[in-house]
Parts: C-alpha cells; sequence; structure tokens
C-alpha cells in the first residue's frame, strides 16, 4: 500500500481492519486459571482481593451481555488500540498513526499477552487511555485521563509505580514561569496523584468480601527460606526456633527439605506438592496466629540479614528480567484443552481454528529463543532512550513509568510471569516510535527547501 493511498484512509478503518486481524488471533479470548477464577468470582458477585475487585465488577457487566471473555478481550484491546492511536497522532498523520497503533498491538511480544484475559492487559489500555487524556489541552479530557489512571491504579497492587510518574511529569507539563510556579504545579501534581492512589486502594479495600493474604503465602515464605539458604545451614531445632508458628509441616531434616524445595523463580513448590515446607497451599485458609508468625520471621530474616534479603531479591529479580538461559514464565499461553476449560468454568472457550494453534505453537517455538521476550531487552532500551527523550514529556514520561513499574517487582515478585513485564514492554516500544519519529521529522526539516511536518517534532 502506497503512502497516499494510506494517507487517504480514515483511521477508523485502519483501526477497525488492525482489530479484526487481532480477533483472528485472539477470538474469543485466551483464559487462564487467573482469568476462570476472577470470571467465577464476576459471576458470583463475591470478590477477593487475589484479583482486582473493579475487574470483577466490570466483567459481571459484560458476561450478561455476552458471556465467557469476549466482552472483555473487546474492552481491553479497544482500549489499548484507541490509547496508542491517541498518544502516536500527536506526531502522525491520523491514518498513519491508526497503522502505528495496529503495528504495536500486533507486534508479538506484545500480542501475546493482549490476547489473554488478564488484569495486565486491561491496565496497559488504561495507563495508555490516561496517557492520552493528560496529553490534550481541554480539561475535560485531562479529567477522563486522570479517571482512566485511577482505574489503572486499580488493577494491580503494583500499579501506583507505573501512575505515579505519569501523573507527575504530565499533570504538570506546562513551562510555567519561574521555579515558585513550577514547584506549585509539581506539587499539586504529586498531591493529586497521591489523592488517585489512596482513593484507588481505598475503593479496593471496601469492595473485598474475602481476602486472600497472598504475601504471607507467597513472597513471605519465599523470602524466609531464600535468605536463610544464603546465611547458611541451620539444625531443625533453630528452623522451628524461626518458624515457630507457622504452618511448618516437617519435622525433621528441614534444611535438606529447604533447598529442595526453593527455587528463586517461583515460590509454589514451598507451599505445594510433596516437597512442601508449610501447608498454604491455594485455598488453604491461614488463621490470624499463623499470619503474625510468618510476619514475625520475615522481619527477623530481614532485618538479621539485610545484605542477604537484597542478594535474594535479586536473584528472583533476575529471572523476571529473563537474565539468563531460561525464559520468563507464560511467555506465550496455550490455550486450554476443551476439558481443562469446561472443568474451570461455564461458557469457557471450548474450540480454536487451526490457525490459532499454529500460531500458539510457532509465538512460543520463537518466544523460547527471542530476545523480544527477554524483558531485559526492553528494561535496556528504556534507560538508553532516557536522554534522547529528555525534553519529550510524553515519551519521557512512558519510559520513566514502565520502568519504575519494573523495578517495583524487585521486592513482590514470587515467579517471573513475562505478563508482570507487558507494561514495561510497552512503554518502551511507544516511547521509541515517539522518539524516532520525531528525530526524523527534525531531519527532514534541516533539509534545504523541506516543508515543515504538520507533527511538531517537539509534540
Amino acid at each position: 500500500m502506497s503512502a497516499a493511498v494510506l494517507d487517504r484512509l480514515p483511521a477508523r478503518i485502519v483501526l477497525l481492519l488492525g482489530w479484526i486481524v487481532f480477533l483472528v488471533c485472539a477470538f474469543p479470548g485466551v483464559m487462564t486459571w487467573d482469568s476462570f477464577s476472577q470470571l467465577g468470582e464476576a459471576r458470583s458477585g463475591i470478590y477477593s482481593d487475589g484479583h482486582p475487585p473493579v475487574m470483577a465488577m466490570l466483567w459481571s457487566v459484560l458476561d450478561r451481555l455476552t458471556p465467557g471473555p469476549f466482552g472483555m478481550l473487546v474492552v481491553q484491546s479497544w482500549a489499548f488500540l484507541l490509547g496508542t492511536y491517541f498518544i502516536v497522532a500527536r506526531v502522525m498523520r491520523p491514518s498513519r498513526a491508526a497503522l502505528t497503533a495496529v503495528a504495536i498491538l500486533l507486534f508479538p511480544p506484545v500480542l501475546t499477552p493482549m490476547m489473554v484475559i488478564w488484569k495486565d492487559c486491561l491496565m496497559a489500555g488504561a495507563l495508555l487511555l490516561g496517557v492520552a487524556g493528560l496529553l490534550d489541552d481541554r480539561r475535560g479530557v485531562r479529567f477522563a485521563g486522570l479517571a482512566a489512571l485511577m482505574l489503572a491504579t486499580l488493577l494491580r497492587h503494583n500499579a501506583p509505580a507505573a501512575t505515579l510518574p505519569l501523573i507527575v511529569l504530565l499533570l504538570a507539563r506546562e513551562h510555567a514561569p519561574g521555579w515558585g510556579a513550577r514547584l506549585r504545579r509539581t506539587g499539586i501534581a504529586i498531591g493529586v496523584a497521591l489523592v488517585i492512589t489512596v482513593a484507588a486502594f481505598g475503593i479496593n479495600d471496601a469492595l473485598t468480601d474475602k481476602r486472600t493474604h497472598l504475601w504471607h503465602s507467597s513472597v513471605a515464605v519465599m523470602d524466609i527460606v531464600g535468605i536463610q539458604l544464603l546465611a547458611g545451614d541451620l539444625s531443625d531445632d533453630e528452623w522451628k526456633r524461626l518458624l515457630d508458628g507457622t504452618p511448618l509441616v516437617v519435622d525433621d531434616h528441614i534444611q535438606e527439605r529447604a533447598r529442595k524445595g526453593y527455587k528463586a523463580f517461583d515460590f509454589s513448590s514451598l507451599v505445594s506438592g510433596f516437597d512442601r515446607l508449610f501447608d498454604l497451599d491455594e485455598g488453604r485458609k491461614t488463621t490470624p496466629a499463623e499470619r503474625a508468625a510468618i510476619y514475625r520471621a520475615w522481619r527477623a530474616q530481614v532485618t538479621r540479614h539485610p545484605y542477604l534479603y537484597v542478594v535474594h531479591r535479586l536473584r528472583t529479580f533476575r529471572h523476571v528480567l529473563a537474565l539468563g538461559r531460561r525464559p520468563a514464565g507464560m511467555v506465550v499461553v496455550i490455550r486450554a484443552r476443551p476439558k481443562l476449560a469446561e472443568t474451570a468454568i461455564d461458557n469457557a472457550p471450548r474450540r480454536w481454528t487451526r490457525f490459532q494453534a499454529w500460531l500458539d505453537s510457532s509465538l512460543f517455538k520463537v518466544a523460547m529463543h527471542s530476545p523480544l521476550w527477554r524483558p531485559f531487552v526492553y528494561l535496556l532500551l528504556a534507560v538508553a532512550l532516557l536522554w534522547p527523550a529528555r525534553h519529550q514529556r510524553d515519551a519521557f514520561a512512558l519510559l520513566v513509568s514502565g520502568v519504575t513499574m519494573e523495578l517495583a517487582l524487585l521486592p513482590i515478585a514470587s515467579t517471573p510471569d513475562y505478563r508482570y513485564s507487558h507494561w514495561l514492554v510497552v512503554s518502551t516500544v511507544l516511547a521509541a516510535v515517539l522518539t524516532s519519529t520525531r528525530a526524523l521529522a527534525r531531519r527532514r526539516d534541516r533539509r534545504p527547501g523541506a516543508q515543515p511536518t504538520e507533527a511538531s517534532p517537539l509534540g
């Protein structure tokens, strides 16, 4: 397709055609156990804090209109497409901005999570809409952008690491005269960001019917064991004193069992399976006394061995970034077999096209050996782009947001799922598009006799 023909196409047509291609790949939406669990909460009306209650509420409405995952797939994909389009349209003509938005959605490292019904994908769409809103000069649109960022904050416990930089950097983006005015604007932006964050946590807390205490049964026990294995061997009596009051399920050879069960990239073997150390398998409700004992042991380990705590956390973070031979977890979700889907929940996808089955297997094979699915690549690229993007508030804010969101995984990650790094991938790719487009526009504008480009290089 020539550039002239493309420029004559309405942007909405390009977006619609691109979305249809996405739909061929993703329809009606890939489901994992997390997806099944959240859809179950949406249908029961009983919300846990293991998933964002707001997403379950939204899904309960969509599920009445079209049972199953399709309604949520539509919402998360169109939020992503429109948010990306409105951001890119600041530096490109509408039809080219639409084509670029489609290309980013279909970029395989972005596409593989977006086909799945996950809070991470809905959060990415809300973040993009929020950025687009805050970049607009109209007050009403900017308020809508803040509302979108509020939704994003509601969707993950660590989402403030992504939303705070966006609000602070974009809400105070005007170049006010004098340091006093700039400080006031920055202070107001920080205040707005904090209000949104506190309000989001309050809303989630008010909507929660069932507390899962996931930190105690995942990150905490992983940290306790990981730190101690670095610190040295303990006798069975010393282990029992350390873990007194916790749901420990072994009486002897605890050190050996700890070494066998501990993995720096996954906590689950410590709490489930034959070699588990703790009776904390999913669905098992802990008592307040057990949670207090786990916290005491965790605090004792961290305060006694702060250096080893950092080393242990960096080992886990290395797997999150996919540094080394092991790729990140869940880079491509192989669609659930019919029996699995049927036993999980009604109206789950039961049939997949031959193309979708081929796409799954092909993407999986490529992802296992491609650096494009390794989050550390995008982290390095994001850091490298910070300097070229320093005068571009949109690109700079996206980069800072992606980096801080990724770094927020350092103290809390208990598995290296690729989807946790999805926003880093999206924000880095989008910022790279913005900075490179402006660089090319500046180069064209410097040519003798060149007419100024329609989109301002500075955005």
